[in-house]
């Protein structure tokens, strides 16, 4: 279930080529695009459920989520 409230992720991996995030609204894995990490850290993203999150400015990769 998401709320209003912009929830922030502080680990993220790659799934292929492609970022992915654990939603802290509703815990799907979901995929963010972007080139390298430096590129979605403070970012904001919408996820399927209707909540927001932000990749945190120090967010690290890690090999699985």
């Amino acid at each position: 279930m998401s709320t209003d409230e912009i929830l922030t992720v502080r680990r993220v991996t790659r799934d292929g080529g492609t970022y992915a995030v654990r939603c802290p609204h509703c815990k799907d894995i979901i995929a963010i695009e972007g080139e390298d990490l430096s590129e979605i850290q403070s970012e904001q993203y919408k996820c399927r459920c209707g909540g927001w999150l932000c990749v945190a400015h120090n967010a690290q990769y890690v090999s699985t989520l």
